[in-house]
């Protein structure tokens, strides 16, 4: 821990039981660079992007959504309140960082999305700490069908967000926002499904 502590120049920071630390104020974010010519704003949901971390500094507004991680229409949720945030505040060059937990365990789909995925689903939502017995049980050997299962949660969870996405993409086109906009979509990663 010392060690990484001089080499990051940053303070360390207690989260839970872990000792972290933030991004090194040295290294400027893409934010800061955009900062100088756009307003900037942040609809996150907030754990490992919190504040905390330092992920904040370059914009001008910064709102993490603690709930997120657990709602089955964080999507909709997320793209709703930048609609209404988009009439609110019309600025003409603004940047959007927009982030949720939507697609990440715990697994619990909206019901419309789930029975899309499965007719008669044998779980309806799943998280791999409570569910398994926390990060031990998920090293252990499971059956086939039981992961099969997990992953069409994984999927439903997808189709809800790129409904979700897709109406987002249709709300900007019909407001006159899409051909002057760039968006980027991406993923941290992705999921293993008990794979190790």
């Amino acid at each position: 821990v010392k060690k990484n502590y001089i080499k990051s120049g940053n303070d360390p920071f207690v989260l839970g039981k872990k000792l972290v630390f933030s991004l090194s104020p040295s290294i400027p974010t893409l934010t800061e660079y955009l900062a100088k010519n756009y307003v900037t704003f942040s609809f996150n949901g907030g754990g490992n992007v919190s504040r905390e971390f330092g992920f904040y500094r370059g914009f001008d507004g910064y709102l993490s959504n603690g709930k997120d991680m657990n709602d089955p229409r964080a999507s909709t949720s997320l793209f709703d309140k930048v609609k209404v945030h988009l009439e609110t505040y019309p600025f003409p060059k603004v940047f959007y960082f927009l982030h949720t937990y939507h697609t990440h365990s715990p697994y619990n789909p909206s019901p419309e999305y789930l029975s899309k995925q499965e007719p008669k689903p044998k779980l309806s939502k799943f998280d791999y700490y409570a569910d398994l017995g926390g990060m031990r049980g998920i090293y252990k050997p499971y059956p086939t069908d039981f992961v099969e299962e997990v992953a069409k949660l994984y999927d439903a969870e997808i189709n809800g967000f790129d409904t979700a996405f897709g109406e987002f993409i249709d709300y900007l086109k019909a407001n006159g926002l899409y051909d002057n906009s760039t968006i980027i979509l991406l993923s941290d990663h992705g999921e293993e499904f008990l794979e190790h």
